[in-house]
């Protein structure tokens, strides 16, 4: 698929084309954390994203050369380059220098690999605050995928670039592969988002009916196999209040309990899934504030489901109760 992105540099629409970037994506593991590496030209890469700015530390200089044009090898083109640009450079996002610890000029290791941070890009707020960029080449060789990438990032020159043509005739020259105007794609992803999103608030709905309604019949179901229990409190004192705060009390705690597992056997499940559907390794960071509402949500659940049949056995006639015994 690599010496096949060069054919992009022949559709009839050429002229039109800034640049075109082959990539290569795979999640490494550095010290404990999980992080995309993206080996791509890393002149290109920057040429592709003009918002990218480095820290004041970082020793990224770009300088114009001339080279053979890939349009027409005969011609010379100018193109940006970094200067001192080696094998082993690698330019990090903010996220990943935040969390690593790391600095420009630093040295990393990757599988075993050791590699110089040339720079490092300041917050975008993007997903490019939390990868790895490195030379196509050498992210083919740490990743065990010679030759191989993941896709063509391909930029036009022009404001009015007939974009759906040159998508058709990107698909003729690269039959092997699909090439999609950016815009279709990002509308897909949305409307793809957005049904997943729906589809997710429906089965929520119905997991929290069912599992009021499963607390619902357990807590009545337990209210009525105690009724003897709950006859001897009310012959020897106990209030209608005492009996409704022991109910409660133990749906409380059984709620919490709940939420604490439930919680953990999701986050579990999140990371098995998410690995099978992205087809790599995920990372799902803990979120405090998504913990507290779980298990806020159960015991609010688990405490309204009781309230009836807390109720109820408040209501039990201790003469009638103490007949059973």
């Amino acid at each position: 698929m690599e010496k096949e992105g060069d054919n992009i540099w022949t559709i009839k629409n050429r002229e039109n084309l800034a640049t075109v970037s082959s990539k290569l994506l795979g999640a490494v593991d550095i010290e404990g954390e999980t992080v995309l590496v993206v080996g791509a030209d890393l002149s290109t890469e920057i040429k592709l994203k003009k918002w990218w700015k480095f820290t004041n530390e970082s020793d990224v200089k770009l300088t114009r050369v001339e080279k053979p044009s890939p349009i027409d090898p005969t011609k010379t083109a100018t193109v940006t380059e970094i200067e001192g640009l080696k094998e082993n450079d690698v330019i990090i996002g903010s996220k990943v220098a935040e969390k690593l610890n790391k600095n420009p000029g630093d040295n990393l290791k990757i599988n075993g690999s050791e590699f110089n941070i040339k720079g490092v890009i300041m917050e975008t707020g993007s997903q490019d605050d939390s990868i790895i960029f490195m030379n196509l080449k050498t992210a083919q060789k740490l990743l065990g995928k010679e030759g191989k990438i993941t896709l063509v990032e391909v930029a036009a020159i022009c404001s009015g670039c007939p974009v759906e043509e040159m998508a058709r005739q990107i698909n003729e020259a690269v039959p092997e592969g699909k090439a999609t105007p950016i815009k279709q794609v990002v509308a897909q992803k949305m409307q793809t988002i957005n049904q997943l999103s729906s589809f997710g608030l429906a089965v929520g709905a119905i997991v929290l009916l069912i599992g009021s309604l499963i607390v619902f019949t357990t807590m009545m179901s337990s209210v009525n196999e105690r009724t003897r229990e709950i006859g001897i409190f009310r012959a020897i004192g106990f209030r209608r209040t005492h009996i409704i705060k022991i109910i409660l009390m133990e749906a409380l705690i059984l709620s919490f309990i709940s939420g604490i597992v439930g919680y953990a056997l999701g986050m579990c499940t999140a990371l098995l899934a998410g690995s099978k559907v992205a087809g790599m390794e995920v990372s799902i960071p803990f979120d405090p504030y998504l913990a507290v509402g779980a298990l806020a949500l159960a015991v609010l659940v688990g405490t309204l489901s009781t309230i009836y049949p807390a109720l109820r056995a408040s209501k039990i006639d201790p003469a009638e109760a103490l007949r059973q015994i």
